[in-house]
């Protein structure tokens, strides 16, 4: 091959790898938006599905100035103490969220270092009750138990309150 054809087909190669490239970058970056827009409708879709279906009233934070929520505890899967009706005991699910002084940087980073430790105070306290001993409390008992609790393992701060977005009995 002559000099004059090996430019030609260098040059031809050397176009061929830019369109390839440039057809690579605009597939991946076609793939990423449309990624995000469905990740978008996807959210808020399932929030709402969360909440046509019962699970929730709400899925915001509470409507006040003075407290926000912590939201990261996410969804525990459990199974309650046995007794006379139920050998086995009954598994549960249930998705806490905590109510915490608003701005308090301070006590959110001690809330995050210590989620495990809060998920394993709820995780007692339900495995070592019977599904029928926690139905014959009210969620307000329960709620004040569990915040006694938690509360005295944080030492930056108190959590106000705790909620469920879930709490269910699989039977």
């Amino acid at each position: 091959m002559t000099p004059a054809g090996i430019r030609k087909l260098e040059k031809t190669l050397t176009i061929i790898a830019i369109v390839l490239v440039v057809l690579i970058t605009m597939g991946t970056f076609a793939g990423i938006i449309k990624k995000a827009a469905s990740n978008i409708d996807a959210g808020s879709k399932s929030a709402q599905n969360l909440i046509a279906k019962g699970k929730a009233t709400a899925l915001n934070a509470p409507v006040s100035n003075d407290v926000t929520a912590y939201f990261e505890l996410g969804t525990i899967r459990l199974t309650t103490a046995a007794d006379k009706k139920d050998s086995d005991g009954t598994i549960m699910v249930i998705s806490p969220w905590l109510s915490y002084p608003a701005g308090d940087d301070v006590f959110y980073e001690e809330l995050a270092r210590k989620k495990n430790v809060i998920k394993g105070i709820f995780s007692a306290y339900f495995t070592e009750r019977s599904k029928y001993q926690l139905l014959g409390k009210t969620e307000e008992k329960i709620c004040a138990e569990l915040l006694d609790q938690i509360n005295s393992r944080l030492s930056l701060g108190k959590i106000a309150g705790i909620n469920f977005t879930d709490y269910i009995f699989i039977d």
